[in-house]
């Protein structure tokens, strides 16, 4: 719609890993209910109209398949002086997600809640960043 489009809502939802644990065919607490270290889900929504943000306080999310290829390639080292290699592959997830979310800033309701949100053959982008 040109360069004057905006967007009316905005939702995101994710996990992350540390080390080696697995994000794949695996539910992941999202916010204060996590509880493995090693593994956080996280979920974001936006509504424009109200400059509202909200943050994910409770919920899943949920790989139940995902396909990447063997390969990687390089995306950048040494950032601060710090050495840190990262590497990405671009491949499919499927699954499905929902949350509560609390409101940080905006004038919309104070909570939030996302319904069951299923996922299929997803476009995504696996990253591995290694600090040492």
């Amino acid at each position: 719609p040109g360069n004057n489009a905006t967007v009316a809502e905005i939702v995101s939802a994710g996990a992350v890993t540390v080390g080696s644990t697995p994000i794949g065919n695996v539910s992941t607490p999202i916010g204060s209910s996590a509880t493995n270290p090693e593994r956080a889900g996280y979920a974001t929504y936006f509504v424009n109209a109200t400059q509202s943000s909200y943050v994910g306080t409770s919920g899943t999310f949920t790989v139940s398949a995902q396909s990447f290829g063997t390969g990687s390639s390089n995306c950048g080292t040494g950032i601060g002086g710090a050495n840190v290699t990262c590497s990405y592959s671009v491949g499919t997830m499927s699954g499905s997600f929902s949350f509560a979310a609390n409101r940080l800033q905006g004038s919309g309701p104070s909570t939030y809640t996302q319904s069951t949100v299923n996922f299929s053959s997803l476009p995504s982008v696996r990253m591995t960043i290694t600090v040492n």
